[in-house]
């Protein structure tokens, strides 16, 4: 092993962060030039990772744009190392899903991303999971519900037996709480609820330290549409303490926080929340989950009898931006019904 790839190992158990990526984008362009491109997708798949998890969704899409530069030149070699295929997908999955978060981004360079993924799955002859995954975000977020629903019933069965490793497919917990998301307004609190606790109860459900953050939000959600306070309040608790540092699931966590708040009439835990979380988002880069939180935000102001208006301001703004891709535009109507 050269020396060179003994540090992209060593970087790539680093945690995701903001530092992370860019020592690995130095990484990668060392490879690079030593033209050791194997090497290169290791270490950019780690940027691209580094960069979805922490909200630099931009930076990850271009980072996607040089993986396909690079596999163009990797695909006249003879043979890939299999690890070199997995970062490949992985890579490619997760510039895509930071393509999808982004309103500026064309659906249909969306597509043209998911049709490369489908190709290198098929090639590497690796399962679809990953695949239908990113398709039922795609249609949640056109509000195609049928296709929506066709892919979710393609992958739950995978569920029991997922093996991450094997199919680059993200894990139970994420997956999760992803679904269970897109279910919200046709599915119950309740069946919400057994659905996370049977997937929570697989052996294969084993959560990477993003979904550690984002179930127990998901879950105060539901306890809390279910009037079982109490209950709602312990993960919503547990949701914040584990999302202590802005990244994956801290958005989330914060949102379901503030809706618990708000149905316990806690006036302390609300203001806190409202004041530590505003002067937050409008710094990160994470439209959906971000127009949620305003709208959460909203709703405790006006609980709180304070001015909620830069809260509806800054929701409908976002709901104007999401709307601007799709074909038949929804969120500003339900931002402007939400916060009336």
């Amino acid at each position: 092993m050269t020396a060179l790839r003994s540090e992209i190992d060593d970087m790539v158990r680093q945690p995701l962060t903001r530092d992370v990526a860019v020592a690995c984008a130095e990484l990668a362009a060392r490879a690079i030039a030593s033209g050791d491109l194997q090497a290169a997708v290791i270490a950019k798949e780690h940027e691209i990772s580094a960069a979805t998890h922490t909200g630099m969704h931009q930076h990850a899409v271009v980072c996607c744009a040089e993986i396909i530069e690079l596999w163009d030149q990797l695909a006249l070699l003879p043979a890939l190392e299999v690890r070199t295929q997995r970062n490949l997908i992985h890579a490619l999955k997760h510039g895509t899903e930071s393509a999808l978060e982004l309103p500026e981004i064309d659906l249909g360079t969306a597509r043209e991303l998911l049709a490369t993924l489908q190709r290198l799955l098929e090639r590497f002859s690796i399962s679809l999971v990953a695949l239908w995954t990113l398709e039922a975000r795609l249609a949640w977020i056109e509000g195609d519900r049928a296709v929506m629903k066709d892919r979710m019933e393609r992958v739950i069965p995978s569920f029991p037996k997922r093996k991450r490793h094997l199919d680059c497919s993200d894990c139970l917990g994420c997956t999760l709480v992803d679904f269970t998301r897109y279910m919200e307004g046709e599915t119950d609190a309740a069946e919400l609820e057994e659905f996370a606790k049977a997937v929570m109860a697989m052996s294969s459900y084993q959560p990477c330290a993003y979904a550690d953050r984002r179930v127990p939000a998901q879950l105060a959600v539901a306890y809390v549409r279910q009037g079982r306070i109490a209950e709602a309040r312990r993960h919503a608790i547990k949701a914040v303490r584990l999302a202590d540092t802005v990244g994956a699931g801290w958005v989330e966590a914060r949102t379901a926080a503030l809706e618990v708040a708000v149905a316990s009439a806690d006036a302390t835990w609300c203001t806190s929340l409202v004041d530590s979380t505003l002067p937050v988002l409008a710094t990160l880069e994470e439209p959906y989950g971000q127009l949620a939180a305003y709208v959460a935000i909203y709703r405790a102001l006006r609980a709180l009898d304070r001015d909620p208006t830069e809260a509806r301001t800054r929701a409908q703004g976002l709901a104007r931006r999401i709307d601007a891709r799709l074909a038949s535009p929804r969120h500003l109507r339900e931002t402007e019904a939400a916060t009336s």
